[in-house]
């Protein structure tokens, strides 16, 4: 995939940085080719239009990127429903003409999901409805939690993420990003329960405040800027608080609507790594289990992942009457 690294990208696509006025971080990237202009490819889309379809063309990748905005798709979900498409067709479930690699066969999907023409009508329906439909074993390769297709942090070489990812409200890796801390070596096997469970709360008081995520600072720092906009004066210790109530509401919201499942793709708890630094390590079903219990008990959850009456009178939110327990 030399084709799609950053200097590939820099060379094909006349890559330039963007950001918001005066920021010295600028994190996106504004690409040319072709006459089209368009926001990035970043790193999601990278991977899961290029890298995960046998993609390794920059140009490819930005037309696929140019096509999802131009369309209106998710480029995370979209890739991955489609690479679940491709999988499942390997096996016989699915009679597509495409296959991995085939970059104007990936194209021709992405208008058809768009459109809902032919195999699209059912592939717009998201990668766990789509399974579900097809039936015969075809969940096994639906790369998904809580109908949320996974971003592109692999929980085999990368547990901490995983958990986090199976444990938010959806699972999404904007609501907490603990790769880079197991990377680094920072995390415990013991650690991970409440790393992941203090970041999501953190996470979720600072998109209540509508801040940046690659701020230089913390709640030391956002407090009294809250105080001095809205004139009521906090402590980080109240945002954190909030950032919990949210993410308990979360959790009270999600239950209502039925979903009732912390978990993960069964793949990944089967399957060890293929490849690369983390080759032959796999998540077992049985950390995950444990971790996933401790998690519970730090947010004041029962067993079964349901808010008790006493952590909730003692975030003043509504009583379990918003879900069937």
């Amino acid at each position: 995939f030399e084709g799609i690294t950053s200097q590939a990208m820099q060379r094909e696509l006349s890559w330039e940085p963007r950001g918001c006025f005066n920021c010295p971080i600028r994190c996106g990237k504004r690409a040319r080719f072709d006459g089209l202009e368009l926001e990035g490819p970043e790193y999601e889309t990278t991977a899961f239009l290029g890298a995960n379809l046998g993609i390794g063309d920059a140009r490819a990748v930005a037309y696929a990127n140019w096509l999802c905005d131009d369309l209106g798709l998710d480029t995370i979900s979209t890739g991955v429903v489609i690479s679940f498409a491709l999988e499942a067709a390997e096996h016989g479930l699915l009679p597509l003409p495409q296959k991995f690699g085939d970059a104007e066969g990936v194209f021709a999907l992405i208008r058809q999901i768009a459109r809902r023409e032919g195999i699209g009508d059912l592939l717009a329906e998201g990668t766990r409805i789509a399974a579900e439909k097809i039936g015969r074993g075809a969940e096994y390769f639906a790369i998904q939690v809580g109908g949320m297709e996974l971003s592109g942090v692999n929980p085999k070489g990368c547990a901490s993420m995983g958990f986090s990812l199976a444990t938010a409200d959806f699972a999404s890796h904007t609501r907490f990003w603990s790769a880079t801390a197991e990377m680094q070596g920072v995390l415990t096997v013991e650690s991970v329960p409440r790393f992941v469970k203090e970041g999501q709360d953190e996470v979720a008081a600072r998109n209540s405040l509508i801040v940046c995520d690659f701020l230089p600072f913390g709640f030391d720092r956002l407090a009294p800027l809250f105080a001095a906009l809205t004139g009521m004066e906090v402590t980080p210790e109240t945002l954190l608080r909030a950032g919990e109530r949210i993410e308990n509401l979360h959790r009270l919201i999600n239950l209502a609507r039925g979903r009732t499942e912390d978990t993960l793709p069964e793949r990944f708890f089967s399957e060890p790594h293929e490849a690369g630094l983390f080759a032959g390590q796999r998540f077992t079903r049985e950390d995950f289990q444990k971790w996933l219990l401790a998690y519970y008990r730090l947010r004041g959850w029962d067993e079964k992942g349901r808010p008790t009456q006493e952590k909730l009178a003692e975030l003043g939110l509504p009583g379990p009457k918003l879900f069937t327990p």
